[in-house]
């Protein structure tokens, strides 16, 4: 298309003359609309055109009415206090929707009253099920992450495996992180017994020192008697971190992973043989620069940098030896210059992983006296179990940021939490003088009008004269439910786990008659 206008203005002789905008007229005139001749006036509306719109308008009203459930002038009348509570329960129990499709459900049927939206979410706390499969966002203790000022004060430790059995019968690798200096220490050992993990572990202290401080999960290579006769003989502080927590030992968690990835890559296809590539795999990793440190786990430890790889059968060795003197300036130096260097940098990281951790992770406290409900691990189990188990009451909060709880018998719990293994609930119905422990359920029977399930119970202290029958909202662990219906299934299952329950008024005088 070019091409042709191209060959058209070529055939003619012509200047270019630029021609300013105010004068350009014929171009600009052309541009716009042509100016208006009259003024638009009014016009008579079609009468079919209002009659079709005001139909639709009808319409449109037709379905608001029937949304609304074709309600009469009284539409949006408050209840009376006494059938609010009906009415947020019947809203609710279908389904166990959350507060906001509460509040919707009773605005779709024609009610509002004042603040309905806090008494739907009051419902939803204090009800049992929600409680209990609800997901809720997790929340956090400050980050605190844990710092010492000199080599071989605090060692993390921790166990790897199985891994494939090696012609010298090992299984299992130990790992130990020294906090300070970040040095590694790989020990591939047969078992996970608790004898050979302290013969593995002796050697080290041995050559590096007893430590002041020794922290591991609670794993019962760990735990166990033998290591304890270990730390009472040799003095250290053996700290366990929370259950189920791994992140409170962290550094021992991650350099287990990195041990493992470096040893893969050093096998080279020959995975029976890790126990030889570990010695290999532990120098390269504390010949690694550490982030948290600025240096090298190797030259923190040792006061000096690695030898390189190379021959030093043709060094001539210029260097002489120190001098007694020089060696206590070295020393000197490394306790007042290296070492507090080396602090100072590890809490300025620390003071930005904090920050950093604390903006992505809400933080949450539970005051002493409250209510909250345990986070079951997902390990622990089924797609249809309970997410949490409760309520527990929070004791005391412990230095290290965990929480000492007890259930509902005033019975602490074996093991503490931390903040993210817990979730806020509403205690107000908890009773401790007024809850008993289920031995066992010896039957069942269900309401024909309800179709809902009552349970025989054998209480735990008491007679079988006096069982009594509990509805299921009653029991505030659904465990022994669970446990009772796979029983009559399949085989009886022996040493079931007690379970407690809260019963209901009624039920609470009969106990208490019987007490006494």
């Amino acid at each position: 298309m070019m091409t042709k206008w191209f060959d058209t203005l070529l055939d003619y002789t012509f200047e270019i003359v630029h021609l300013p905008g105010l004068q350009n007229v014929l171009p600009d005139r052309l541009s716009r609309l042509f100016p208006t001749t009259k003024e638009l006036g009014e016009v008579e509306v079609d009468q079919e055109i209002q009659t079709e719109a005001t139909a639709n308008n009808e319409k449109t009203k037709v379905m608001r009415t029937t949304h609304k459930n074709d309600l009469d002038n009284d539409y949006m009348e408050p209840p009376t206090e006494a059938e609010r509570s009906d009415i947020l329960l019947k809203a609710h129990l279908f389904g166990h929707f959350g507060a906001e499709a509460i509040v919707k459900a009773i605005h779709n049927n024609g009610m509002h009253w004042t603040n309905l939206k806090k008494d739907a979410l009051e419902l939803v706390k204090k009800c049992t099920p929600c409680q209990r499969f609800n997901i809720v966002k997790t929340g956090y203790n400050p980050h605190k992450p844990i710092h010492a000022f000199l080599p071989g004060d605090h060692w993390a430790i921790d166990l790897t495996g199985p891994l494939p059995t090696t012609p010298e019968h090992n299984t299992y690798l130990l790992v130990m992180v020294d906090i300070c200096s970040r040095f590694v220490i790989l020990r591939p050992i047969k078992d996970k017994t608790a004898e050979s993990v302290v013969k593995a572990i002796i050697p080290v202290f041995c050559d590096f020192g007893i430590p002041m401080i020794v922290q591991s999960d609670n794993g019962k290579e760990f735990v166990n008697q033998v290591m304890t006769r270990f730390k009472i003989k040799a003095g250290f502080d053996h700290r366990l971190i929370t259950p189920y927590y791994p992140q409170s030992n962290g550094s021992a968690e991650r350099t287990v992973g990195t041990s493992k990835m470096v040893i893969k890559k050093l096998v080279e296809g020959a995975p029976e043989h890790w126990d030889i590539c570990a010695p290999i795999a532990q120098l390269a990793i504390n010949n690694k620069v550490s982030k948290r440190i600025g240096a090298t786990p190797f030259s923190v430890m040792f006061g000096r940098k690695m030898n390189d790889f190379k021959n030093y059968n043709e060094e001539v060795n210029k260097q002489t030896p120190l001098s007694p003197d020089e060696i206590k300036n070295r020393i000197a130096e490394l306790q007042n210059v290296l070492f507090p260097a080396i602090a100072e940098k590890t809490l300025q990281t620390i003071k930005k992983q904090k920050i950093a951790f604390d903006k992505t992770h809400k933080q949450v406290d539970f005051p002493v006296g409250s209510y909250v409900m345990e986070k079951i691990h997902p390990n622990f189990r089924t797609k249809m179990d309970p997410r949490h188990e409760g309520p527990y009451e929070v004791v005391r909060k412990r230095q290290n940021g965990s929480y000492v709880l007890k259930n509902t018998l005033g019975e602490l719990m074996e093991k503490n939490y931390t903040a993210s293994q817990l979730v806020a609930t509403d205690g107000s119905q908890t009773d401790e003088a007024n809850t008993y422990e289920v031995e066992t359920i010896l039957a069942h029977k269900q309401d024909k009008r309800t179709n809902k399930y009552s349970y025989k119970v054998k209480w735990k202290n008491f007679n079988h004269a006096q069982c009594t029958w509990e509805p299921s909202d009653n029991f505030l662990s659904d465990l022994c439910i669970r446990e009772y219906w796979s029983r009559i299934k399949q085989v009886p299952n022996k040493g079931l786990r007690k379970n407690k329950l809260s019963a209901d008024h009624n039920t609470n005088n009969n106990k208490r008659s019987r007490q006494q």
